[in-house]
């Protein structure tokens, strides 16, 4: 499976990709909740959705309204981000026009997901997905008291 994947997918500004994917587990979830509601209607699952990029992406608008509807069904969402030690996202400028001028904001500063973690070296993955896991089921123990 791995060897089919590439990364010569064409995509325009107008493509939503993030979107689309959480578009689509948020539905794929709602299907995993009917299917596994109780007769009392009480829903037995605690979800989570952990997403793996460099967390770069242009709909961040977009994405703050999806990320916002997945949350409000009490899943979460946690995106560890893949940084580059030579071109860190922390330092990344965006630009964007407000009254006719040009103002610079950093990127991070309106990040769409409010759970993530920034990994520097990639190394530290496996160790960094079992405290993020440790951490979400600690979460959910003391949810359910």
């Amino acid at each position: 499976m791995l060897s089919s994947l590439t990364f010569r997918q064409e995509n325009t500004i107008a493509d939503e990709p993030m979107v689309d994917l959480l578009k689509y587990l948020n539905n794929m979830l709602d299907d995993a909740v009917a299917n596994a509601r109780l007769p009392s209607g009480h829903n037995p699952l605690q979800q989570l959705v952990l997403i793996i990029a460099d967390g770069r992406f242009h709909e961040k608008e977009n994405l703050k309204r999806c990320v916002r509807d997945i949350l409000s069904k009490k899943r979460m969402v946690a995106f560890l981000l893949l940084d580059s030690p030579q071109e860190s996202i922390m330092d990344l400028m965006e630009a964007s026009f407000q009254s006719g001028n040009v103002t610079f904001s950093k990127y991070m500063d309106s990040f769409p997901f409010p759970f993530y973690v920034l990994l520097k070296n990639i190394e530290a993955l496996p160790r960094t997905l079992a405290d993020l896991l440790r951490q979400w089921f600690e979460l959910m123990q003391y949810s359910k008291d």
